[in-house]
């Protein structure tokens, strides 16, 4: 939103800081929220292209980040395409390499959904993180103190500091990518051996220090094991004799010594507890997201006539922005700009997404003629409606649905090799 300045005003404008204080709960609100990670694949990369996905360009970064492991064996070379074009290559050997390059020569159309894919045609590559990233600049915000004379330098010290976090939230929200494993006579199924089978993989940008999830999973004759690691370490799991059981909860990643801003694996394996020859099973992943729990007291509702400036309650616009701020000291909850690359799903094209947005960006499969994209939404997720599904790229107001959707709510988007949500339709 457009922020008033306070340059040349005698006096505090109740209007002016109430206009602020809504653009600092939007943004604290967006840096709470949960963050879904980057989709990797699920097993050694092969074939050309690697990994295959789609971002949507918004125009207001065109900065590109990357992060992967080459396994070339000395011969090979990963290559980084964006809408076709080459904008990273490297020949250099194996190892974890990571960096930004500029996307700006391009001429992307901000608003348009544009490919990205990864390529070794004599190796291997394993992406960890690849997607559209933006430096927020850092402005300390005030430090208000009972007695001394309120000033409009300050005050637009302040805006200056909403700004930059308005900059930030300014990204699409992409969902998780759904993941899922199975016995025969479940959809892409393939036997469960004695041996954990990785159902889901991908790499967080570490944000916050609460790991949720969501996933369903089942065993025939035994109980099924799903284990939950991030970087390593086992940070959940479930075991259950039934056929169908529906698992959520959250985990706690403060132990595990996270360095907030890097990236860090997570994956989830399913497996069996006890002995069978005849056992199988079945796992769907839904949700795996970092949370945060960090709370801030928001600035009071101010009036025309009212009393109650003081230090304490003007503080509150710094403290809160300073939780947030990517650029502070120690923010509790950073609001990093890290859009990543949407992966397109191999096994059903199904994406979860927790409604924040006005819009659904959506792209149809070019090799699904006939194919119907449908959203699936309400409780338990019983509601279906179609979407218009003829190829290429679409907009839907997510405000227009029959049944009706509350900001917060989950809902699945199916065949659909792209989805996110975003402020504004498709031009």
């Amino acid at each position: 939103m457009a922020l008033p300045q306070y340059t040349g005003r005698k006096y505090f404008s109740a209007s002016i800081s109430n206009t602020y204080t809504r653009s600092l709960l939007t943004s604290y609100n967006w840096a709470i929220s949960p963050r879904p990670a980057f989709s990797g694949l699920r097993e050694a990369a092969s074939g050309d292209p690697l990994w295959s996905g789609y971002i949507l360009y918004t125009g207001d970064t065109n900065t590109f980040r990357y992060r992967y492991n080459q396994a070339s064996g000395g011969t090979g070379a990963t290559t980084i395409k964006v809408n076709g074009t080459i904008i990273h290559t490297n020949s250099s050997g194996n190892g974890t390499s990571a960096g930004t390059t500029s996307i700006s020569g391009l001429s992307l159309t901000a608003g348009e959904v544009y490919s990205v894919t990864v390529h070794n045609t004599a190796g291997s590559t394993d992406p960890y993180w690849l997607g559209l990233s933006q430096t927020i600049s850092y402005t300390a915000p005030p430090s208000f103190s009972n007695g001394n004379v309120l000033t409009d330098t300050q005050l637009n010290t302040i805006r200056t500091g909403l700004t930059q976090l308005e900059s930030a939230q300014a990204m699409p929200h992409t969902p998780n990518v759904m993941g899922r494993r199975g016995a025969p006579g479940h959809r892409n199924g393939e036997e469960v051996s004695g041996t954990a089978i990785m159902v889901w993989r991908g790499f967080f940008y570490h944000t916050h220090n609460t790991l949720r999830y969501r996933f369903r999973h089942g065993m025939n004759v035994k109980k099924a094991l799903t284990e939950i690691k991030v970087n390593s370490t086992l940070v959940a799991s479930s075991e259950d004799a039934s056929l169908d059981t529906v698992v959520s909860g959250t985990a706690s990643l403060s132990g595990l010594s996270l360095t907030r801003g890097n990236v860090y694996e997570a994956t989830v394996e399913l497996g069996r507890s006890g002995t069978s020859n005849t056992t199988s099973g079945h796992c769907w992943v839904y949700e795996m997201s970092q949370e945060t729990s960090a709370s801030a007291t928001p600035p009071p509702t101010w009036a025309h006539g009212g009393t109650n400036i003081s230090a304490t309650n003007m503080n509150r616009y710094s403290t809160i922005i300073n939780t947030i701020h990517p650029g502070a000291g120690s923010p509790a909850a950073p609001l990093y700009y890290e859009q990543p690359a949407l992966r397109v799903d191999d096994s059903g094209y199904r994406y979860y997404i927790q409604h924040r947005r006005k819009w659904l960006r959506y792209r149809v499969r070019t090799d699904t003629a006939g194919k119907t994209v449908e959203l699936e939404y309400g409780p338990n997720l019983q509601y279906t409606y179609a979407l218009p599904s003829s190829s290429g790229n679409h907009s839907f107001d997510l405000t227009t649905l029959p049944r009706g959707m509350g900001v917060g709510q989950w809902y699945v988007v199916e065949d659909s090799e792209f989805a996110c949500e975003y402020d504004t339709s498709q031009a």
